[in-house]
């Protein structure tokens, strides 16, 4: 399973970890396979992994923090940082959105990435969670928050966007750009956090 941290912040690693460790757990419970009694997050003692707000839910939750110091990094992981740095490369090239997006391409890759896996596809599907893969950039209409629709009164209800990928810690949405048609912001690009169902 792929799963991309919120930010570098002790606060994003550690909502990364809730997030994660959460869907491990609703694959497991799917195939009958416990929950080990005991976890190990490797890491390069990063400060990110490092700091007491992190270390104190490895203590909490039963993880054992395993370091690995640097210069001897792990060529698996090493690996796939690469594979993860040129698909997400690959999703922004391809969408012609420039590298402020990178967050976004991130966690769509890694849904594309995680939904390639037939027990994971299941399992998420079972659970009525996105499960099937979404392509970065593609052209949708969304019924967007009324604060911002771009659509004159009367229009149709949806308006044209780009499909930015699934929220990782929501059942339901999904992130998209659209192009503000009017009013004093009339020109510019904004993101927005939709029901997926609107879509």
């Amino acid at each position: 399973m792929l799963y991309p941290l919120r930010g570098k912040a002790p606060s994003g690693v550690r909502q990364s970890l809730i997030h994660a460790r959460e869907r491990m757990r609703k694959m497991r419970r799917y195939h009958g396979i416990p929950d080990p009694e005991f976890w190990n997050l490797k890491s390069d003692l990063g400060g990110e992994f490092t700091a007491d707000l992190v270390q104190e839910y490895l203590g909490h939750h039963d993880g054992i923090p395993e370091n690995v110091p640097k210069g001897r990094h792990v060529s698996k992981i090493e690996r796939l940082i690469r594979d993860v740095v040129e698909g997400v490369r690959s999703l922004l090239s391809a969408a012609g959105l420039p590298a402020t997006f990178w967050p976004y391409a991130a966690m769509a890759y890694a849904h594309n990435r995680n939904c390639s896996i037939d027990d994971w596809r299941v399992t998420m599907e079972r659970h009525r969670l996105p499960h099937d893969r979404q392509i970065f950039g593609s052209l949708c209409h969304a019924k967007l928050p009324a604060e911002c629709n771009t659509q004159p009164r009367g229009m149709e209800v949806a308006s044209p966007c780009a499909f930015l990928g699934y929220c990782l810690n929501s059942r339901r949405g999904a992130h998209v750009i659209y192009l503000v048609t009017s009013g004093p912001k009339k020109g510019t690009y904004h993101t927005t956090t939709i029901q997926a169902e609107s879509i």
